[in-house]
């Protein structure tokens, strides 16, 4: 054992009864009288990337893996604000708040990161502003699977409309509709393959069907190339005075509550199911039925009324909550009697089947009495598995005899196909999103749901302790038990986890699933230390797995004022990659300075870890510097998108060289003030390159 090397020591601790290794893991510099073991026969199977782990100081990470920067090394000063990833890990598009280098569209900037040889490159996605006049972007709607191609809104200013739009990596794609000053779109959904896009509107857009919008109103349109077709029409083909009703969880395409798992419009376009209260007398008050349709084959289609026709009772019309991809099974919640087997005045949960009808999910038992908590609530009540096979609910009633407590709120499950009920735990509500503290897995066989009654601490298994405060909990039927997720082992409660399990809203509806596509892991945050390592006090991510927890983030950096808290974002269907975002500097050569850092993209990846970029060049002077943008920039940075920013500034003429000409005697003053004289020379250097190609080579 020489003196100066390398060691490691790694701690047992005994928790939950439980010996586990705990993920705090030290380098330390120690003499020969140390009696800790060297880091090589720390663990008997070394990781591959072993090398890479030690140098980034995240051996503390499961799985063997290691931290990449996804995002650009130097994106100007300015935060990321969200990513999504692809399901084999290969790429990842993200937002950056504002400007950053290779951008050519202005303000909020989308760049799409791909992994490949060693390294990851971002690209401008955006088009530029020479080939769309948009001084803004919305969040887009739809996104092809390898995140190539992509539906959002671009907007010119708020006293212009509107405009959908297709876009992805071969640049603008086509302009689909521009709206009218200020009428929307709002509710905005795509196809799979991006060539249906239907979107709720506030203005008689369809000559074939005029209507005068009620205050407030919508109606839904699809769009082509034709324009503008209204395809919310009742199934006599009329135009129902009352529309969509906006506003409240059922109402269409709700960006707050609806999923990409939801499919209020099928995976191929062909169906779409929409809420209206049709012709009825007051169309926002409650007393007014909403009731459920299903139109199928676009403009030239057909629409069918879902919950209907009632046969006895009142007719309280219907609350959409979960379709299949191909939208032939609807599932919804009711308390009209649609069934004969329904004989009671409470909800049920009813399926709708293309061309059978209805069926009374929950009328297993005489009562099962759903909790309806009302279209215009926050707290939800129910959930479908995407394939239609599970049900989950809560109701205070006492469903299976000697299980659950009557006025409690029962967590149960239905198995479709079984036609059996079981009881779950108590339970706080279910929710409909990641984004309210709720995740249920495709085939419905894992739950994922947020709760704090203190009656779930001798209902988990094993016994666990939430103090009161909400914590994350997860039931697998295959096992038969709800375990705590989140709860700390022994220790004191002081905060509960966040209601959203993943920040996403990159994209209008929500594609995040916390959980690998088998149920086996839970990615979560919580500000609540579950390991030894966790010492800052703040929030970090985890991920569970078979009753084991484990950092993701680092838990020793420091969560700075007005920085906000990492946030998980995604992971691949096998858990391998793990995308968050964060403003700790996890990996060498990043550019920002320590004292204020802004939120990066990473992805914590299995067998992963890249090698740091290279350093920067020497400074350059004058002349020098003109054309040398591409071999300045760092690895992981824009050297595509600076081109394409530069040919996009080329088109829009001599004009817009003078601006750029203008821009570097600016920059020229900025950086001779010697104030920010760093920053402002990256600047210079970049506006000298553009000007240059702008004017086809002239300095």
């Amino acid at each position: 054992m020489g003196q100066g090397e390398t060691y490691v020591r790694r701690l047992m601790s005994a928790r939950g009864g439980r010996a586990q290794l705990s993920r705090l893991t030290a380098l330390l510099v120690l003499s020969t009288a140390s009696l800790l073991v060297p880091a090589a026969a720390a663990s008997a199977v070394e990781c591959p990337n072993e090398a890479i782990r030690n140098a980034q100081g995240s051996t503390y990470l499961p799985d063997c893996r290691a931290y990449e920067l996804v995002s650009l090394y130097d994106k100007g000063g300015t935060p990321v604000g969200n990513g999504r990833i692809t399901a084999d890990g290969g790429a990842v598009v993200y937002s950056i708040a504002g400007g950053a280098p290779g951008s050519t569209a202005g303000g909020s900037s989308w760049f799409r990161a791909k992994r490949s040889g060693g390294r990851w490159d971002s690209s401008n996605l955006l088009p530029s502003r020479s080939a769309l006049d948009a001084s803004s972007w919305s969040v887009a709607f739809g996104a092809s699977s390898d995140l190539t191609r992509f539906v959002g809104t671009a907007s010119s200013g708020f006293s212009l409309g509107e405009t959908i739009v297709r876009f992805g990596t071969a640049g603008l794609d086509d302009l689909v509709f521009t709206f009218p000053v200020s009428s929307g779109p709002f509710g905005k959904l795509s196809s799979a393959d991006l060539s249906v896009v239907v979107a709720t509107n506030r203005a008689s857009l369809d000559p074939d069907h005029p209507w005068i919008p009620a205050t407030g109103t919508e109606q839904l349109y699809e769009f082509d190339s034709a324009g503008a077709h209204l395809i919310s029409l009742l199934p006599d083909e009329s135009v129902g005075a009352c529309g969509l009703i906006p506003g409240g969880r059922f109402s269409f395409a709700s960006n707050t509550h609806s999923t990409s798992r939801q499919h209020w419009l099928s995976t191929d376009g062909e169906r779409v199911i929409f809420p209206s209260r049709g012709n009825g007398g007051d169309c926002f008050s409650t007393l007014t039925p909403s009731h459920l349709y299903l139109r199928e084959g676009g403009a030239d289609g057909t629409t069918t009324l879902i919950d209907g026709p009632v046969l006895s009772g009142e007719d309280s019309g219907g609350q959409f909550i979960q379709a299949t991809p191909d939208g032939s099974r609807i599932f919804y919640l009711s308390s009209s009697s649609l069934d004969p087997a329904d004989a009671n005045t409470t909800a049920d949960v009813y399926r709708y089947t293309v061309g059978q009808g209805n069926e009374c999910i929950t009328c297993l038992v005489p009562e099962a009495d759903v909790t309806n908590p009302g279209p215009h609530s926050s707290v939800p009540s129910l959930a479908v598995a995407e394939d239609g096979s599970q049900v989950y609910f809560t109701s205070a009633k006492e469903l299976v005899p000697g299980e659950g407590s009557v006025g409690e709120n029962n967590l149960y499950r239905v198995d479709v196909a079984a036609e059996t009920i079981d009881y779950i735990s108590p339970s706080s509500g279910i929710a409909a999103t990641p984004l309210e503290g709720f995740s249920l897995s495709s085939d419905g066989m894992t739950l994922v749901f947020r709760a704090h009654a203190l009656s779930l601490n001798e209902a988990t298994s094993p016994p666990s302790e939430n103090g009161g405060k909400p914590q994350l909990y997860r039931y697998a039927v295959d096992e038969g038990r709800v375990s705590c997720v989140s709860c700390p082992d022994g220790e004191p409660v002081s905060e509960g986890v966040p209601t959203r399990l993943a920040g996403n809203d990159l994209f209008e509806v929500d594609y995040v699933q916390p959980m690998t596509i088998d149920g086996t892991s839970v990615f979560f945050a919580t500000p609540e230390p579950l390991v030894e390592r966790d010492v800052n006090q703040a929030t970090d991510i985890y991920a569970w797995r078979d009753g084991d927890v484990s950092l993701i983030t680092d838990g020793v950096s420091a969560q700075l004022p007005g920085k906000g808290s990492p946030q998980f974002l995604g992971a691949t269907p096998d858990g391998e990659s793990v995308l968050f975002m964060s403003s700790s500097k996890l990996v060498a050569g990043i550019a920002e300075g320590s004292a204020s850092p802004t939120a990066q993209l990473y992805v914590a990846r299995v067998g992963g870890g890249l090698p740091p970029p290279p350093p920067p060049a020497r400074p350059c002077v004058g002349d020098a510097c003109q054309g040398l943008l591409e071999s300045i920039l760092p690895r992981g940075s824009v050297a595509t998108g600076a081109s394409r920013g530069a040919d996009s500034h080329r088109r829009r003429g001599s004009g817009n060289c003078q601006k750029l000409r203008q821009r570097v005697r600016k920059l020229k003053r900025a950086a001779a003030s010697g104030k920010g004289e760093a920053k402002a020379k990256r600047k210079l250097r970049a506006a000298r390159h553009q000007a240059a190609q702008c004017e086809g080579g002239r300095s």
